[in-house]
């Protein structure tokens, strides 16, 4: 984790996925998407901690201190990657069901997780996604 928040420098892109958008990625991995490729390993990678992580060391949801245990059908899954060129690094984490109930404050609920983390972590609303001109 200290690795990809030292390459972030406090700005991580946050990805939110669902069954539906797990889809769409698999989609656009199996085209040639680097990027899809890259989520689809990190989401592999966070499942593969939750079931294996220890009894008595369950992992957590990322908003709140339940565990999660299981990786259902309907398990969400977020993706913090930095923010730069071509990241090395990122951090995969779950929702519990609870917490994924309500999928319109999602972000939010990542956001204030990862702060709980890195509380030096802030939020930036990106206004002009396209670009513009200087």
């Amino acid at each position: 984790m200290q690795a990809v928040n030292d390459e972030a420098v406090g700005l991580l892109d946050v990805s939110i996925i669902d069954a539906s958008a797990g889809v769409d990625l698999l989609v656009d991995a199996m085209r040639g998407d680097p990027e899809a490729a890259a989520l689809l390993q990190a989401i592999r990678q966070a499942a593969d901690r939750v079931r294996k992580a220890p009894r008595r060391h369950p992992a957590l949801c990322i908003c709140c201190p339940r565990s999660v245990k299981r990786i259902r059908p309907g398990t969400v899954f977020g993706i913090a990657v930095p923010a730069t060129p071509n990241p090395t690094g990122a951090i995969g984490f779950v929702f519990c069901d609870r917490c994924a109930a309500d999928r319109n404050t999602l972000a939010a609920k990542a956001a204030d997780g990862l702060r709980r983390i890195w509380p030096t972590l802030r939020q930036v609303e990106i206004t002009h996604p396209e670009g513009g001109r200087a």
